[in-house]
């Protein structure tokens, strides 16, 4: 999981070495760090829940940003809830954008997301897709005070999904 030369994840190891005294080297800590049960557990409670529900109506995707290796591990005990043709996942989703959109061109789509700028960014590209802003989390407090955007629907909790599809 862990990639050599990643400063992102170098910074995180070389300050959690200054606080702590361990005797794994960075490969050993960041693969145990990024191990499925450790990742899963920044999953918000009702989110498996809540896939199970929508798997019977909708196909469901992952648009995601982050270590598309980790990302995985995190989702690895409901990855055959998602459509192995829908899971898109960078650095920069916002390169992913018009590659994700451009495999649903005669599907209804909703994109639900907790960045703005990338509702946004969808909606631009494609006005016809419904944006939910799933406004919980660190980006929803800094995204509020500046929201010049306004998505089709803002939910607090991913289970408030299963009245809106």
């Amino acid at each position: 999981v862990y990639e050599k030369g990643d400063s992102r994840i170098d910074v995180f190891l070389n300050e959690v070495g200054k606080k702590i005294s361990f005797s794994l080297s960075k490969e050993e800590l960041l693969n145990h760090v990024a191990s499925p049960a450790v990742l899963e557990k920044y999953i918000y409670p009702e989110v498996k829940e809540t896939l199970a529900v929508l798997q019977q109506s909708a196909t469901l995707g992952i648009f995601s940003t982050g270590h598309k290796e980790m990302q995985l591990a995190k989702i690895s005990s409901m990855i055959d809830m998602f459509d192995g043709d829908s899971l898109f996942i960078a650095r920069d989703k916002t390169e992913l954008v018009k590659h994700a959109l451009d495999g649903f061109q005669n599907d209804t789509l909703s994109i639900v997301d907790d960045r703005l700028d990338m509702l946004e960014l969808v909606k631009t590209e494609r006005p016809d897709v419904i944006t939910i802003w799933c406004k919980r989390g660190n980006y929803a407090v800094k995204q509020a005070k500046q929201q010049s955007f306004f998505p089709d629907q803002t939910i607090e909790s991913i289970k408030e999904i299963i009245d809106l599809i």
